[in-house]
Parts: structure tokens; sequence; C-alpha cells
């Protein structure tokens, strides 16, 4: 893999299957996933539009089968930021999915999975008036 980029994000699981998330040249969000003998697979553009300004680096999340999660924080909605995720599993990066939406915004998210795949996305969107809440969403495999 030789890919140019910055903000590199890694993780590894016990069988030695890596993602890594980094942002381009071009301030787009980028993932990549090997396979246990360290052969990259095609490099994912997973957003054109991640929030940089607050310099929050991508969320990795990587269970024992190879099946991976990025989160991020993005601005591609106009006047709102975003909560966003994308999935890989069976060798393709799934659609992003979003999480949490607000014209006020969202920040920090904050991912954690199992080794059976089993996921925590945790964020704060922040509600006009009041204050922020943390707000979260859960995903177990075949649900």
């Amino acid at each position: 893999m030789a890919d140019v980029g910055y903000y590199p994000v890694l993780n590894v699981n016990p069988d030695g299957v890596a993602l890594v998330a980094w942002y381009g040249p071009d301030a787009a969000l980028y993932a990549n996933v090997s396979d246990t003998n360290g052969k990259w697979g095609t490099t994912q553009q997973l957003s054109l539009h991640p929030d940089l300004l607050q310099q929050r680096l991508p969320q990795l999340a990587l269970d024992d089968t190879g099946n991976a999660t990025v989160a991020w924080r993005d601005s591609g909605t106009p006047g709102s930021t975003d909560v966003l995720a994308s999935r890989y599993s069976a060798g393709a990066w799934g659609a992003p999915t979003l999480f949490g939406q607000h014209p006020q915004g969202t920040d920090w998210p904050a991912l954690g999975g199992s080794s059976s795949g089993t996921l925590a996305l945790l964020w704060i969107l922040d509600v006009y008036n009041i204050g922020t809440e943390v707000q979260a969403s859960f995903y177990t495999p075949g649900s």
C-alpha cells in the first residue's frame, strides 16, 4: 500500500488482519484492510467531507474474523455535522450509515467492539437551548 496521506490510525486483530484509516491530500477519508499475510486490499474512499476542523481522528473497530468498522465526524450536510460509519464485511465496504445528525452538530464519535463483532458507537449531540446529550447505537452481527 503506497497511498499518500496524513494522520493514519491503525487497528490489528489477533490473527494479524490490519485496518487503517487516514486523510488523503485531497482531505477525503480513506481506509484499507489487510489479510493475515499482510497483503493490503483495495483502498476505499469513505467520505469526501470528513470534518477536519476539529482534528478528530476516525474511530476503528476490527473483530477476530476481519470485519471492520470506521466511524467519523462528517461535514457533508450543509449546516450540520454528522456521525457516519462504514462497515467492511465479506471483502467489501458498505455504504456509510448516518448515526447522528443535527443542525447544532454532533461531536466526538467513539467506537468500541468485541472479538465477536458486537459494536457500540457513542457520540455527543449538541441540542440548542438544552446542552449536550450522549447518544448511542449498538450492532450485533446477524441482527
